[in-house]
Formats: C-alpha cells, structure tokens, sequence
C-alpha cells in the first residue's frame, strides 16, 4: 500500500471498504502508509516546532480494529525508536513504513 499525503480518511475508507469485500480469513498489508501511530514513539524531529506530526486518521483505526490487524514490529518491539523516514524540509524521521 502507497497511502496518500492528502485526503487520508477518504483513501482509508475506502481500503477498509476494499479490504472488507475480499472476505478474506488472513490478510497481511503493508506499505508506506505516510503517517504515524504514536507520536512519541514513531516521530522524532530536532528543531522545535509548533506544528506535530499527525497520526493516521480513524478510518486507518477502525480497518485495524475490524480486520484484527497487528504491527508486527511494535508487538516485538514495544518501546523502541527506530524510523523509516527522514524529511530534510521539516528535520524530522517517523516510522510511516509498516507491515500489518
């Protein structure tokens, strides 16, 4: 999955609405989802801003809760700070890349 910057709950809505018809017993998804889970744990920047790294919106939630989906990384890893992403405009590194 390649999620968009922009109109996330939408594109969320809409796999959940996808992901759901295909009826499937096991599903595993992953992707850059362009967006974090916990912000102290999966958002790191090293100037001081105002603006916060936002977390994904609560359709992506709500398609996790339904499709009993796990990120296999935070379940093994349940407090550490690792990235997959680091953007030189904003100087900052989240952890947007996943496998659910």
């Amino acid at each position: 999955v390649y999620a968009p910057n922009d109109n996330q709950e939408t594109f969320y809505t809409k796999l959940h609405e996808q992901m759901t018809k295909m009826d499937c017993a096991n599903v595993i998804m992953m992707g850059d989802w362009n967006g974090i889970i916990d912000v102290k744990l999966d958002y790191k920047t090293s100037v001081k801003t105002k603006k916060i790294k936002k977390t994904l919106p609560k359709p992506f939630f709500q398609m996790v809760e339904e499709l009993n989906l796990k990120d296999i990384w935070r379940e093994r890893n349940t407090k550490e700070k690792q990235y997959t992403f680091y953007s030189n405009r904003h100087s900052s590194w989240s952890r947007i890349d996943m496998i659910w």
